[in-house]
């Protein structure tokens, strides 16, 4: 956070761009001042109509929805160090993929396998960002220049971020100069759809956007 402030506010006084003292503390006192209005469901135009299904929230329902990959590495963060349990989860994504998508199912892993000769699965391609780098994906970056059909090893460049991953720093911010959500929680699925929804339009480091 520090190093995103030091180098957005560097690069405003480069371009000589006014720089607002204390910000935070000043958006902070402002939201303070005051409190959510809590709608009436008859008055809500954005109610949501439908049936009130316990099951149908993870929480309620007692289960942990977790990913046990993160960027490119394991997710110890939300595992801990079960890694037995990291790897029975990824086991249960590549039989359903393998299932599911594919048409694969175990009585014909042998075949895979050993006749034809299978040995490991690619999850994400290569450069595949260089291709459509149009944004951030939900998944990790990897970007590399390409010359004439060759892969440039010391371009490289591997972006251990996602879409997930902003969303997630926006919900920070937010919290830091209270937001007037107070009950926000990114483990509800419509508290996420709160956060993707505001982040494309207050979320930025373009210094012509942060000043209109």
């Amino acid at each position: 956070m520090a190093e995103v402030t030091i180098s957005l506010r560097g690069r405003m006084r480069f371009n000589k761009l006014r720089v607002t003292p204390n910000a935070t503390n000043v958006a902070s006192t402002f939201n303070e001042q005051f409190q959510p209005e809590i709608i009436a469901e008859h008055n809500d135009p954005y109610q949501l109509e439908g049936i009130k299904d316990g099951q149908a929230d993870p929480q309620d329902s007692g289960y942990a929805v977790q990913w046990p990959i993160r960027g490119t590495n394991f997710n110890t963060r939300d595992y801990g160090s079960s890694g037995q349990t990291i790897l029975a989860d990824v086991e249960t994504v590549m039989q359903h993929t393998l299932r599911d998508r594919l048409g694969v199912y175990p009585s014909d892993y042998k075949f895979a396998l050993v006749t034809m000769g299978f040995k490991q699965l690619c999850a994400k391609q290569e450069s595949l960002t260089a291709t459509y780098g149009a944004g951030l994906s939900n998944a990790h970056m990897s970007v590399t220049c390409i010359e004439e059909g060759l892969i440039i090893p010391e371009t490289r460049l591997n972006l251990n971020m996602r879409g997930d991953a902003i969303t997630e720093f926006v919900y920070v911010l937010l919290n830091r100069i209270h937001f007037a959500y107070r009950d926000i929680n990114l483990a509800r699925s419509y508290d996420w759809s709160v956060i993707e929804d505001l982040k494309p339009r207050v979320c930025a480091l373009s210094e012509v956007i942060l000043l209109s």
